[in-house]
């Protein structure tokens, strides 16, 4: 092998390490806060669920909520580290853990479209916003379809 490949092999590989190295660091968790049934508490006992918050590059954060034995129950993402300006991704799950409402913040106020999953994941409703403001609403029909042209 000359030597002109293996400079090149090497400098793919340094640059492999360094990106992977860069997605793991590239979240960082900040806190996590237990939740009992009064609101936040100190006592693991009385916790009944807990918030893990995550800071990314750029000063996005993510405060997503979990059933303290149970699955997550929703994300949302936020341009602030006081997580008062809603900006980003939002997602919604049932108790079960399954997603049922997924949708962007922009400034503390919905847009674009939001969708709503019945239990097989499948989009059943998408509601259309603008600054917050509800602009269109489509429910979508989840019956059966039977092939009528035979």
């Amino acid at each position: 092998m000359n030597f002109k490949k293996i400079i090149a092999r090497l400098f793919l590989t340094v640059t492999m390490l360094a990106g992977i190295i860069f997605f793991l660091h590239a979240q960082k968790l900040v806190d996590i806060v237990l939740v009992g049934k009064d609101g936040i508490t100190d006592d693991v006992k009385k916790a009944t669920s807990f918030i893990a918050i995550k800071a990314y590059p750029g000063g996005v954060f993510e405060r997503i909520d979990y059933k303290l034995q149970g699955p997550i129950i929703q994300l949302r993402t936020y341009s602030d580290s006081t997580l008062t300006s809603l900006s980003g991704r939002s997602f919604e799950y049932t108790l079960q853990g399954r997603l049922y409402k997924k949708g962007y913040y922009s400034n503390n106020h919905k847009t674009g479209n939001w969708d709503y999953l019945n239990d097989t994941g499948k989009v059943i409703k998408t509601e259309r916003y603008q600054d917050g403001v509800l602009v269109n609403a489509d429910v979508k029909d989840t019956a059966d379809k039977k092939d009528t042209t035979s």
